[in-house]
């Protein structure tokens, strides 16, 4: 009786319960207690599984996408000398212990370099050419893909690394590169091909190569001396000859697209300590191409103090670079001005402070000595009957006591010289456009002068420009930055670009003979030269109650 009372209080109470009621009891009974916890951890499993098998179609999708993509790649920059693989090949083993992957040769026992992520790069051939083979690892397929790309596009430039041939096999990529000689650490640490090619032409073919890069919207963000290399050298009638200096190592290189002038920094921050610019490591900052000038910059002073770096040692170096209160150390550029203020630029935690690679690469430093001359020359024929208060003429004699002194230029040329100048007129001391009126003429008069004079100068135009610029140093940059005024003039528009104004230097205070008479006065710490013997011909003569010159030197 009770059994019966009791499975018919069962079956009653089972049959009250509603469908969700029975799905939670069923639940419960199968899962016991914890359920709810048991069923958060099915349900993240079961997430996580889609998630794995949705990443790994993906990768999946994207390797097959990019051996498509490199499969089917073709052409090049330079016609026949870029080759692509066409399908995975298989490395064979040759009897000299080289291995050969298509067009490309290489002996593993022959490494030039070891790069991040196991990329290693071996001497080899491509047609019988020697080239340098880069071997990458899986995880870099993309990256050397980029590089290849971006090689493509700019690799025509002498100063651009050539690329030549892209093979692969199951495990690795194999690009064929120019092979060089030595990187530019080697240059200046190991003094490796010092005489085949001078600091100021790796300078210069280094920025040439960079303002073309930066022209197709290139960044390469990566520049140091290891990616600075030199080539081997090369005789007779080639398309190259002798040294050149060549950016490489385009993987880590961001291309702009758009015309866009500055990119995101998604990617983390990119390059190698101690050459990375500031604005890298700051939230939100808006990153350009002025990223490459920093770096640069750096390595100009690199190579012209002879392996030191402006922010010191390399331990803490990136450090320095991030500190505000930490000036850089120029001072092996002492003795050189015109390199110290382009580089005090260059390396600006400013980023728009900084020159363009275009601006860098027409800078006055790197003018030859004729161009130079020319420019001088030039500047003192457009100012000379110029007004003393006109505004080119305020332009030029402001801040000039910090080019000649304060006890005016006469004091810083020899004796034998202004005793030459005291000859045929008179010139105000304090005037730099007397000091380019003095240059100019001994310049023009040159075998006028005596002897010894002329050993002085030396000879025209390298010795006799180094004379004047030795002396006083800052009167390049003074000269160039004051005359910009005049770069739209048909006479200077070929010394100036427009992409860029270089500031004044520091000094700033206008002469207090620009007040006074416009009438130059003599040197007054020199004494009186002898009258010219008679030779006919009168040297001076009394007009007016004045002193004429009848010949002007």
């Amino acid at each position: 009786m009770s059994g019966y009372n009791y499975s018919s209080k069962q079956t009653s109470t089972i049959s009250t319960q509603t469908p969700q009621s029975l799905d939670s009891w069923l639940i419960v009974q199968i899962l016991g207690d914890n359920a709810g916890i048991k069923l958060f951890m099915i349900g993240i499993t079961l997430l996580m599984s889609l998630m794995f098998w949705y990443l790994r179609k993906e990768m999946k999708g994207l390797k097959n996408k990019s051996n498509n993509s490199h499969n089917s790649s073709q052409g090049s920059s330079r016609g026949s000398n870029h080759s692509n693989t066409s399908s995975s090949q298989i490395v064979e083993e040759l009897p000299d212990g080289s291995f050969c992957i298509g067009k490309i040769m290489f002996r593993t026992d022959a490494i030039l370099g070891k790069g991040c992520e196991g990329t290693s790069v071996f001497k080899g051939e491509f047609e019988s050419r020697p080239v340098a083979v880069k071997r990458l690892l899986p995880e870099c397929f993309i990256a050397g893909e980029r590089e290849v790309h971006i090689l493509r596009e700019s690799d025509y430039h002498p100063n651009v690394v050539r690329y030549y041939c892209t093979e692969q096999d199951k495990q690795f990529r194999y690009i064929a590169l120019e092979l060089c000689a030595a990187t530019l650490q080697d240059y200046v640490e190991k003094n490796e091909l010092r005489n085949e090619i001078t600091p100021k032409e790796i300078l210069c073919q280094s920025i040439k190569g960079l303002q073309h890069l930066h022209s197709l919207g290139i960044v390469h963000r990566d520049i140091k001396p290891h990616n600075v290399l030199l080539s081997i050298p090369t005789r007779g009638n080639g398309s190259f000859s002798s040294v050149r200096a060549l950016i490489s190592d385009f993987g880590l290189c961001k291309k702009l697209q758009g015309g866009k002038m500055s990119f995101s920094k998604r990617s983390g921050v990119t390059g190698t300590d101690g050459w990375i610019a500031p604005e890298m490591f700051v939230t939100n900052a808006s990153v350009t191409k002025s990223i490459d000038i920093f770096s640069m910059g750096c390595l100009f002073y690199y190579i012209l103090s002879q392996g030191k770096h402006p922010f010191g040692d390399s331990l803490w170096r990136q450090a320095r670079i991030l500190d505000k209160r930490q000036a850089p150390c120029l001072n092996a550029l002492n003795e050189s001005e015109i390199w110290k203020r382009l580089i005090s630029l260059m390396i600006s935690r400013n980023p728009e402070d900084r020159p363009t690679a275009t601006a860098v690469r027409y800078y006055p430093a790197f003018w030859d000595s004729s161009t130079l001359l020319s420019f001088l020359q030039d500047v003192s024929d457009r100012v000379e009957k110029e007004h003393s208060m006109s505004p080119v003429m305020l332009e030029l004699e402001k801040g000039g006591d910090g080019v000649i002194g304060q006890d005016g230029w006469h004091d810083k040329i020899d004796q034998e010289i202004t005793s030459e100048l005291r000859r045929y007129r008179t010139y105000r001391t304090g005037s730099i456009r007397d000091l380019l009126r003095a240059f100019r003429n001994k310049k023009h008069h040159f075998r006028e002068l005596s002897q010894d004079t002329q050993k002085l100068f030396g000879d025209i135009p390298d010795t006799f420009l180094e004379y004047w610029t030795s002396k006083f140093p800052l009167l390049v940059y003074h000269t160039w930055t004051a005359m910009q005024c005049l770069s739209n003039e048909i006479t200077f528009v070929k010394y100036y670009t427009s992409c860029y104004q270089f500031p004044r230097t520091e000094f700033s205070d206008l002469p207090n003979w620009l007040y006074e008479s416009d009438q130059p006065v003599a040197f007054s710490s020199l004494q009186k030269v002898p009258r010219r013997p008679n030779t006919g011909m009168s040297w001076r003569h009394r007009k007016r109650g004045k002193t004429v010159e009848t010949s002007e030197q």
